[in-house]
């Protein structure tokens, strides 16, 4: 790591984004053209190591502890293969600078980029809501996306979610000041 790096990773760092919302019964059916092939699965601890076929052993790790903290964790395989992943924190948590009360907060989001354009990642999404409805009752939900990610942010119309606001909070080191209510 060179000195810049060494010095900017000591900065505090502004992080933005947008926030999306959905509640109960706005959600639209997505399809994919993989529909044969494609599954979604909750990840359980037995198949954490699956994700390091598209991610590296720190997403293992994350998924492992999401797992324990009790969050509902998808993962999405596309004939066989894992192609993406999601996460969703459960109301009375925290995740990071987000507060999770009045809502589920979805997170952690990907589909390698081989798989990208079939749907996917709104499919992922589809599901978590689906999971979080029947077995939890939970009405609301949010999620994070970054002001240039034009892609996620199309995504998440897709299912049926909606502006809501632009968040900013700083980071330097483990402190984050101002918590993101969601």
């Amino acid at each position: 790591m060179n000195t810049l790096n060494k010095i900017n990773k000591y900065l505090p760092h502004i992080k933005r984004g947008i926030l999306f919302y959905l509640n109960q019964g706005m959600e639209v059916e997505v399809d994919t053209d993989l529909k044969s092939i494609l599954r979604i699965e909750v990840v359980t601890d037995d198949i954490c190591g699956d994700v390091c076929a598209v991610r590296n052993k720190n997403v293992q790790y994350a998924f492992e502890n999401m797992v324990h903290k009790g969050q509902v964790c998808v993962f999405a395989y596309v004939d066989g293969q894992i192609a993406g992943h999601a996460a969703c924190v459960l109301p009375d948590n925290k995740e990071g600078a987000f507060v999770v009360k009045n809502s589920a907060y979805i997170h952690y989001c990907y589909v390698d980029s081989r798989y990208r354009g079939h749907n996917i990642y709104p499919l992922m999404l589809h599901q978590i809501i689906k999971i979080c409805k029947s077995k939890k009752g939970i009405q609301r939900f949010t999620i994070m996306t970054s002001r240039e990610n034009i892609p996620s942010q199309l995504g998440l119309k897709k299912v049926g979610f909606t502006f809501w606001k632009n968040y900013c909070y700083i980071e330097w080191w483990r402190f984050i000041w101002k918590k993101v209510m969601v």
